[in-house]
């Protein structure tokens, strides 16, 4: 035990370097809710939900065509209780703004349940906003993927992929490609200088620090991100750069730049969880996406809490949060997360292969990871042993 105690204090004193904190939450089935903190670059406040595209009761709805021009504008907490949906969040940017008119055209390529009703277009904006901008869908099956305008038609409601459109939603540019960080540029023609700020490369509308939304695919199509930061409520907002790498470290390979500043608004359980830099209910936008997912089953929920400058962990929720065959992400961006588990034997794992993964006395691992998923994992087999595991391609053992 002496090597234990020992091994926790040195990790206990790294901890005191943290600078970000992240509370993870179930709280329906197939959805992660992070809920981050950071204090570097700057202080922050950011959301990432993640959702499992193949977990039961999961589907999606965008809001549906109406009013004079395309939509009616909502804010995201009316949408979200008029569709008796369990998430929502802002989407696509919209005309005119500003404007006391509830009738709004909205930027780009939009879908609501298999109506295809916003073209791809040259939008007004292109300061900001690029030609034809890529859009995200969703059909109805959960499958999901990047879609981009079929030039042959003039009417820009065609896609060039072999898949069927039923929800999609585009923004102002695609922010990740491939795994690889693609913010627009005014040199190349991808946007047009000027605007009201006189943008250019060198004072890109990209770099202003803002509140966020953006949308995101995992590699596998199969886990949807939601992200949005702040800049309000002590948080300073971020670059659409830096928006793209916090993405890419938590394991977006594709992502789209939304609407946001005072657009941007995350609610779910019928409430906002951001804060709005418009009004305290959010403003009323032109379009939003809703998801739909099923309550988690009793003892299912649950909150698994890591960092803060002691470095801590909170386990919380209905019959302790976390279970034998479940896997849970801890993840500190971007330098290392302390974890304490009283949840039996653990096997920990990073991406860089960082990590320790020790057994000690059988009911407790501490495990420190660096940069910038540190991974915890406790499976067991039928005899309740630690069984060898693979994340990430990495052979884990205990």
């Amino acid at each position: 035990m002496n090597r234990a105690i020992v091994l926790i204090l040195w990790l206990v004193a790294r901890a005191a370097a943290l600078w970000a904190a992240d509370t993870v939450e179930h709280p329906f089935v197939g959805v992660t809710h992070i809920n981050r903190t950071e204090t570097a670059p700057r202080s922050l406040h950011i959301h990432i939900v993640k959702i499992d595209l193949t977990a039961p009761g999961i589907h999606f709805k965008l809001t549906p065509p109406g009013g004079k021009l395309e939509s009616v504008r909502q804010t995201t907490l009316e949408f979200l209780k008029r569709e008796h949906a369990q998430i929502a969040v802002n989407a696509h940017f919209f005309m005119p703004f500003p404007s006391a008119d509830a009738d709004a055209s909205l930027v780009g390529f939009a879908a609501s349940d298999g109506t295809v009703y916003s073209a791809f277009e040259t939008p007004v904006q292109s300061y900001a906003i690029v030609s034809n901008a890529p859009a995200l869908n969703i059909d109805s099956a959960n499958h999901a993927g990047i879609v981009h305008r079929d030039p042959t038609f003039a009417d820009g409601m065609h896609i060039l992929e072999k898949v069927t459109v039923w929800n999609a939603l585009a923004g102002s540019a695609q922010i990740i490609t491939d795994g690889v960080k693609t913010i627009p540029r005014y040199a190349d023609g991808s946007l047009t200088p000027g605007g009201p700020n006189q943008y250019s490369d060198a004072k890109s509308w990209y770099d202003a620090l803002q509140a966020r939304s953006a949308i995101g695919l995992s590699k596998d199509g199969r886990t949807l991100f939601l992200f949005t930061v702040d800049v309000r409520g002590g948080s300073a907002g971020m670059r659409v750069g830096e928006v793209a790498d916090m993405l890419l470290h938590d394991g977006v390979y594709d992502a789209l730049n939304l609407d946001g500043g005072g657009s941007t608004t995350l609610a779910m359980q019928d409430r906002i969880v951001n804060v709005s830099s418009d009004s305290p209910d959010g403003r009323a936008v032109g379009s939003n996406l809703a998801v739909f997912a099923s309550t988690a089953p009793d003892g299912q929920g649950g909150r698994l809490q890591a960092g803060g400058a002691g470095g801590h962990a909170d386990l919380a929720g209905g019959g302790g949060g976390l279970h034998d065959s479940e896997a849970h992400a801890v993840e500190a961006f971007p330098l290392f997360a302390l974890v304490v588990l009283l949840v039996g034997r653990v096997a920990v794992i990073d991406a860089n292969q960082t990590a320790l993964a020790l057994d000690l006395e059988r009911d407790l691992v501490v495990g420190v990871g660096v940069h910038p998923s540190l991974r915890v994992q406790h499976l067991r087999d039928e005899v309740g042993n630690v069984a060898p595991v693979r994340a990430d391609g990495l052979a884990v053992h205990r």
